[in-house]
């Protein structure tokens, strides 16, 4: 008898007060949400939940007429669980002698699926059960293991999907603990792509053996059949919820400075830095991975309920394993090149041969060190202009790296782009950004100095290969998020807390590390003459020099996280006393360097002493240089002015106008708060018990109309 479709009526013998158990079943069907299989499945755990001995007795009797003997019911309750649930489902004509050929011929659900077989078409309920089996079968993702292969008629047990069009990958939530799949996408060298998906798993398995918090963890892998000899490949890892850093500095396009936010700023940095220094030596095995594709689309943010979560590094599909020390390799590198923008220079100019035939074309961990140059940088300027300031920064550069390349007698040679070069110069004159006295300083020293340097080390470091590789070819097609099944499971394959420790994975080759071949004899050339300067950092470097800004701060001196304020004039000795702009004074940047000649200026602090400073930042950069002056015709001054002259109220004195006792010297302002105020201020009103006064760069005005100069 053909089956019912799923949620069908059931027969009118059916006990009206309790369904039967293909009720049940027909009641728990939930639709796939993976495009590739759009079909209806019962999870696992509803199949081990509804099927207990008593519901097997009760449904043989109502299916065969008889409760079954005590034997078969045990037969099914510990072995034939889904092959029960498949046959009251299909409900064949003669269910118990169904039952006994699959018992007699010892075979179980641990033959599922059963395919095509020239001595079981002759069984009357074979076509139906091979037809719906599949119902019944939906994988359970088990993180005991690395490899699950697939049938193309598996449906997958994804129940809801939401897009994110920021990142190349798919997202599946089970059991409400959120994880993504990432699908290689296909190509015409099936092989290649095979090949390409069994290194990227050796890669992420040799990330989780790590252990660290800043590397995206890796769940499982699973291929699936599809056509006569196709296979699609996925790829599984726990779901970043708050997208990736790039989406992150634009979901927070104005940060707001605060103390708590730099602080987590050089905190997630430092985790990136610790993660990649792990993964260059491999918990100093003498092994290493470069990653080969750092780029903020590949660093994913997890919420961890603060402005910038916890930061981890994933897409290792461009990772190389290298076993060979990268300055005595005879090759060019085999990995393709990640993204252009964040690129090392090497890639033009290569890297200098040290014997006779060796390749210039090879690349090392300090790739990712420049890469890591980039991102700080930008970050850098995430912190102090927001996303505006990133978006000019971008403009600036353009569609370039972050180097510049030029030919010098025939030879290329590589700089710091001019635009990164400006920016750091410019960013290095804010207050907030000061190297030795604030953490953002120090960072973009550390940028400036050690990551975004071309000049290489003299050893450029020990890198590992066991094999050789072919380039990455394909790339990630799109990006979901699925929901699955939320019932219990016999075998729950992820729960809602952290996701579990895995153990070593079954069906992918162990990793392991092989010699190098003897190589050939080498002859040396002579080196050339090194160039001035610092050279790039290796990763344990960039880790310390990173826990040195972190650990610059003993005293919980916030000073050194933010510069929030700037020393008033009246607390500044006269020698270091600096003027707001005036006509005669060289604008730049928003600062103001001259010294003025304000020699009644005194010191009224009685003994407080304060820090000199002689550079003032009084406004945005971003302000043109015409806007710190103070020109007469402006119209807005110009109707106040007019506006206080026509004033009958009041009648010019030689005694009113008196700017130092009525403001500098009056009791308001001997308040922190107020001198902070002035001194910050380009143009200043003070309301005054005898009259207003109006100061800017050019001097100050009273209601009088009488101008005062400094």
């Amino acid at each position: 008898m053909a089956p019912d479709t799923e949620g069908s009526d059931i027969e009118d013998d059916e006990d009206d007060t309790k369904p039967d158990l293909r009720t049940l079943l027909s009641e728990n069907f939930i639709k796939s949400a993976f495009e590739k299989t759009p079909h209806k499945f019962v999870p696992e755990g509803i199949i081990y939940e509804l099927i207990t001995e008593e519901s097997i007795s009760e449904a043989l009797e109502m299916h065969a007429g008889t409760r079954g003997d005590a034997e078969l019911v045990e037969f099914i309750r510990m072995h034939a669980k889904k092959v029960f649930a498949i046959f009251i489902y299909t409900r064949p004509t003669k269910l118990l002698a169904a039952l006994n050929w699959w018992r007699k011929k010892d075979m179980d659900d641990r033959d599922l699926p059963i395919s095509v077989h020239p001595g079981w078409r002759k069984q009357a309920w074979f076509a139906e059960f091979c037809e719906h089996q599949w119902k019944f079968l939906a994988p359970v993702f088990s993180t005991a293991r690395y490899n699950h292969n697939l049938e193309e008629d598996h449906i997958l047990p994804f129940v809801s999907k939401e897009s994110d069009s920021g990142r190349g990958s798919f997202g599946a939530l089970l059991d409400r603990s959120t994880f993504a799949v990432k699908e290689i996408q296909s190509s015409d060298n099936a092989q290649e792509v095979a090949e390409h998906w069994e290194r990227e798993v050796k890669a992420l398995r040799t990330m989780n053996e790590l252990s660290q918090e800043h590397i995206v963890r890796f769940i499982t892998a699973f291929r699936r059949r599809r056509g006569k000899d196709g296979q699609d490949h996925y790829l599984m890892f726990e779901w970043a919820d708050g997208g990736n850093l790039r989406s992150m500095w634009k979901r927070v396009p104005s940060p707001t400075l605060t103390v708590a936010l730099v602080k987590d700023a050089m905190f997630q940095i430092l985790g990136l830095a610790r993660a990649l220094e792990a993964a260059h030596n491999l918990n100093n095995t003498g092994a290493s991975y470069r990653h080969g594709d750092i780029k903020p689309e590949n660093i994913l943010c997890f919420n961890n309920g603060r402005t910038i979560g916890t930061l981890k590094i994933g897409d290792w599909g461009e990772a190389k394993e290298h076993g060979q020390v990268t300055e005595m390799r005879p090759s060019k590198t085999t990995a393709k090149y990640g993204t252009r923008v964040y690129e090392a220079p090497e890639v033009e100019t290569g890297v200098r041969a040290k014997y006779l035939g060796q390749s210039t074309k090879r690349r090392s961990r300090l790739y990712d060190i420049w890469a890591m140059g980039c991102i700080t940088f930008e970050f850098t300027i995430w912190l102090l202009q927001g996303h505006e300031g990133l978006t000019r920064f971008r403009r600036d550069l353009g569609e370039a790296s972050f180097y510049e390349i030029s030919v010098q007698n025939g030879k290329k040679e590589a700089q710091v782009h001019k635009a990164a070069t400006y920016w750091m110069d410019r960013m290095g004159e804010d207050p907030r950004c000061q190297a030795g006295s604030t953490a953002i300083g120090d960072l973009l020293e550390l940028v400036r100095t050690a990551l975004l340097v071309v000049k290489l080390p003299r050893r450029l470091g020990t890198n590992i290969s066991d094999h050789t590789e072919r380039s990455r070819t394909d790339s990630v097609v799109s990006e979901a998020r699925f929901e699955a099944s939320a019932r219990p499971a016999s075998e729950t394959p992820f729960g809602p807390g952290d996701v579990p420790d895995i153990p070593p994975a079954v069906g992918v080759p162990s990793f392991s590390i092989t010699p190098a071949d003897p190589e050939p004899e080498r002859i040396p050339i002579q080196p050339e003459p090194e160039a001035k300067g610092p050279a790039r950092c290796l990763a344990n470097e960039f880790r310390s020099r990173m826990e040195g800004i972190i650990a610059e701060d003993p005293d919980e001196d916030e000073g050194y996280w933010l510069t929030y304020w700037v020393q008033p004039l009246e607390l500044r000795p006269t020698s270091d006393l600096v003027l707001p702009p005036s006509p005669t004074t060289e604008v730049y940047s928003g600062e103001v360097s001259q010294k003025p000649d304000w020699e009644q200026c005194q010191d009224s602090s009685d003994g407080l002493i304060a820090p000199s400073q002689r550079r003032i930042d009084y406004a945005h950069p971003e302000l043109d240089e015409d806007d710190w002056k103070y020109q007469s015709g402006n119209d807005v001054v110009s109707d106040l002015f007019a506006q206080l002259k026509e004033s009958k109220s009041l009648e010019p004195s030689d005694n009113v106008d008196n700017f130092k006792d009525h403001v500098l010297d009056g009791e308001l302002h001997q308040r922190g708060w107020v001198l902070q105020e002035h001194a910050l201020a380009r143009r200043t009103l003070f309301f005054t018990e005898h009259q207003t006064y109006f100061e800017c760069g050019n001097g100050v005005r009273c209601e009088t109309s009488t101008r005062l100069n400094k």
